[in-house]
């Protein structure tokens, strides 16, 4: 058996596909011609997959593309019980959902619909084992599902895909959203007015434009050799590199706790928070400080099965009426 787990988490069929067959012939040559395997971890590498555990994420940060999440994770599930038929007779993958689950009723979809297990994680970040700060756990603790908004997400800003984040007591989405509506508008950082300039220098950066692109550069001759040649003909590449930059010092000033500019944090959050908030309101999870992952894992599982049970109770009664 082995003792290396792997588990793989996405929201696209494509990568899934990747993963539901054991390494290629040619891979298992090249480990043994280097002396990483043995001859009999050679063959047995034939029978497993690269996979023990397939997490389905459909929450809503956009990677599932609005698809339903039943829908999907049927799709998915008929796709890796093929692959477990054909390619392996002793060996099954697991397959689970992530995203949106923070409730005992959210938890019993997913087991309804055939998932093996299921997997946290907004309702974590309002945990005591959570790395953020206490002042964003404060925040999270009071979230309701009304209290969020979209805004773009950095990583794929270009694109306008959007991530849900906490609106309540906080300015970061109305200067998120108006960077990526000026980006839309513009070609180059040349193009903004100087009024425009100097409001995102002031209240938005806290640093001239000029400042941001030499920190930029100079970061870049480091980690990404040729990376600032891109500037000498892509200007709108420069200009989304300067506005990501607010979204990535909005990340950073929340994990601080800088309090200076609490009105800026930038906090991923959706809206299961808020349903799980009032889920545990009047319990001992009601404050943060009690939220511990463990605690939070057994008393949605704990919830969810008599739910289930409840439900099913429910049911049969009617097959006797």
């Amino acid at each position: 058996m082995a003792t290396h787990k792997i588990l793989l988490k996405t929201s696209r069929m494509e990568v899934v596909k990747n993963f539901l067959h054991g390494p290629v012939e040619r891979d298992i040559k090249k480990l043994l011609s280097k002396g990483d395997i043995t001859q009999q971890e050679a063959q047995l590498l034939t029978q497993v997959p690269f996979v023990d555990d397939i997490c389905l994420e459909m929450g809503f940060d956009g990677f599932s593309q609005g698809c339903s999440s039943l829908n999907l994770f049927s799709t998915f599930k008929q796709k890796v019980v093929k692959a477990d038929n054909k390619n392996f007779s002793s060996k099954r993958i697991r397959l689970g959902i992530g995203g949106g689950i923070g409730t005992p009723e959210t938890a019993a979809a997913a087991f309804l619909v055939g998932a093996d297990f299921i997997l946290t994680g907004t309702i974590n970040q309002c945990s005591v084992e959570a790395g953020t700060s206490h002042e964003v756990k404060d925040i999270l603790e009071n979230v309701s599902i009304h209290d969020l908004c979209y805004v773009p997400k950095d990583l794929l800003f270009e694109t306008g895909a959007k991530i849900s984040v906490v609106k309540k007591g906080s300015l970061f989405p109305v200067r998120a959203n108006h960077l990526y509506d000026l980006y839309k508008k513009n070609s180059s950082l040349d193009d903004l007015d100087r009024e425009t300039r100097e409001k995102l220098e002031t209240s938005y950066f806290q640093q001239s434009i000029d400042q941001i692109l030499n920190e930029i550069k100079n970061n870049s001759l480091i980690e990404k050799p040729g990376r600032t040649e891109k500037f000498a003909y892509l200007p709108k590449y420069e200009m989304s590199l300067v506005f990501k930059s607010y979204f990535q010092d909005a990340q950073k000033k929340a994990i601080a706790g800088n309090r200076e500019y609490k009105s800026d944090y930038q906090i991923y959050c959706s809206p299961i928070m808020g349903a799980f908030n009032a889920w545990v309101k009047g319990t001992q999870l009601e404050k943060w400080k009690k939220r511990n992952v463990r605690l939070i894992a057994e008393k949605i599982m704990d919830d969810a099965a008599v739910f289930i049970y409840d439900k099913m109770k429910m049911l049969s009664s009617y097959f006797y009426c």
